[in-house]
C-alpha cells in the first residue's frame, strides 16, 4: 500500500528527474470500472509505478491535478461552458 506521503514525493518530482524508460506508456493501463475507487486506485499505482507521469514515444508527460473540490468531469464541463 502506497502511503500519503509516498503519492505526495511522487507528485514533486520534476520532469527532468524522471527515466522516461521508466515511464509507463499512454493507453497501456487498464483500469477495472467495476471494482472500488481504492482498487482502481491501487492497479493504477501498481501498473504505473508513479500515478503523474505518462509517456507518449519520448515524450513524458506530468499529469497534476487541482486540489479545488471539483473532479475533472465538473471542470472539463466548466471549461467547456466557458466558465473555468
Amino acid at each position: 500500500m502506497v502511503s500519503v506521503e509516498e503519492l505526495e514525493k511522487m507528485a514533486d518530482i520534476p520532469i527532468s528527474g524522471i527515466d522516461r524508460k521508466e515511464v509507463v506508456e499512454f493507453g497501456s493501463i487498464r483500469i477495472d470500472e467495476g471494482k472500488t475507487v481504492e482498487e482502481r486506485t491501487l492497479s493504477l499505482i501498481e501498473q504505473s509505478g508513479n500515478p503523474y507521469f505518462r509517456r507518449k514515444g519520448n515524450h513524458v508527460v506530468k499529469i497534476s491535478f487541482a486540489n479545488n473540490g471539483q473532479s475533472f468531469q465538473d471542470n472539463f464541463v466548466s471549461a467547456l461552458d466557458g466558465q473555468a
